[in-house]
């Protein structure tokens, strides 16, 4: 005649911590290698911004120079056309002597 337990409780609590160790530090290595994956992610994104922004700042020198060569052609049509109005106005003042 058996009396007590078949299995060792201390046996079997030893196991299940075990096992739950485990399991816990298999969960961690996940989660570091996921936190790791988002991190490559990240340095990835961040690059990609930098030569975003980079290139805007280089766009927005272009920019400022044509708006600069633009004034400067707009600049000349204005005074051309300032001189071609007063030669006109001297032209009308000949033809109506």
């Amino acid at each position: 005649v058996v009396t007590g337990p078949l299995v060792d409780p201390s046996s079997t609590a030893t196991t299940q911590a075990t096992t739950a160790a485990y399991e816990a530090a298999r969960h961690a290595r996940d989660a570091a290698a996921a936190a790791a994956s988002a991190a490559e992610g990240l340095a990835a994104l961040t690059t990609r911004l930098d030569v975003l922004l980079n290139q805007q700042d280089a766009l927005d020198e272009q920019i400022d120079d044509v708006q600069a060569q633009f004034d400067e052609a707009f600049a000349r049509v204005n005074d051309r056309l300032a001189g071609l109005s007063a030669r006109l106005n001297q032209l009308e003042g000949l033809i109506d002597r």
